[in-house]
Formats: C-alpha cells, structure tokens, sequence
C-alpha cells in the first residue's frame, strides 16, 4: 500500500473484515501565483481558492515556474499531492556565461541562469536574451529560439 503523500511504500496487513475507504484523486488546472518562503501558492483557476504547496513536494519542478503559469495539480481532497508543469515550458536566458571556443570532437556546453533563477547546461552558441523552450521528454531538452533585435 502507498501513502499518497510521501510516495514511499508500506507493508499493511489488514484483518479479513476490515474495509478500506477510497479516496478521490483529481486533476485540476491551477495558476502558480508567487513564492512565499518555503512554499509556492497556487490558485484554483475554478474556483480561485489558494492552495500553498511546499518546495519539497515540488522538487525539481519548483525552479522552472513562472508567474501565471497553467499547471495540473493532482488534488486528493483539498491537498495538493503532485503538479505537472505544461508541455513546453518558455524561459529567458537572463545571465550567460563567456565560452571560449576550442577544437574539440565532443559537443561543448556552458551554464545560464533563466529568468526564474535555473541554471541549465546548454550549447555554446545560446546568448543573453535567447528563449529556451523545453520539453517535457524523460529529460528536460532545451529548444533555442531566435532572441529578438532591436
């Protein structure tokens, strides 16, 4: 048996007479609104109720939300228990390092900071002010698209 909250698995024997109750689990679409300490708030784009959600449940996932960001958030009751992050996701490149080009055989990558404080590996040829789009494949992929001009 799991317990839904925490993701890690327990061994319960239950007596032969006893019932188990069900429990409902939904997916509602929610709009991340800020961060507040420990925990990003969330609003129920139906009913506008807020819902705090803690850093920890979010994970990896909390450093790649921008403000008024659609997401799906797997409710059990009242509680959060998961969100996932859209298909595609677009960020800014907002600080880029400088790379230096050498002869190599191997791809080379460098490390920039996007708009919502993440830092991504990405090929040497992405500039400040580019728009990485990313995919939610098994591993996060970073599309470039062209920055704008003036």
């Amino acid at each position: 048996m799991r317990k839904p909250v925490r993701w890690r698995r327990q061994r319960n024997h239950l007596p032969l007479g006893d019932r188990v109750e069900e429990v409902s689990i939904v997916a509602h679409d929610m709009q991340y609104l800020y961060e507040e300490g420990d925990h990003r708030v969330f609003m129920d784009t139906e009913s506008y109720e807020q819902h705090p959600v803690s850093k920890d449940l979010l994970g990896n996932k909390a450093q790649f939300l921008k403000e008024s960001m659609i997401v799906s958030a797997v409710m059990m009751g009242t509680r959060i228990i998961g969100v996932d992050l859209p298909k595609f996701v677009e960020l800014k490149v907002v600080e880029s390092a400088v790379s230096t080009r050498t002869d190599t055989v191997t791809a080379q990558m460098k490390a920039v900071r996007l708009e919502t404080g993440a830092t991504v590996n990405v090929p040497t040829f992405v500039k400040e002010g580019d728009t990485l789009k990313s995919t939610r494949a098994p591993a996060p992929m970073w599309n470039v698209s062209p920055r704008s001009r003036p």
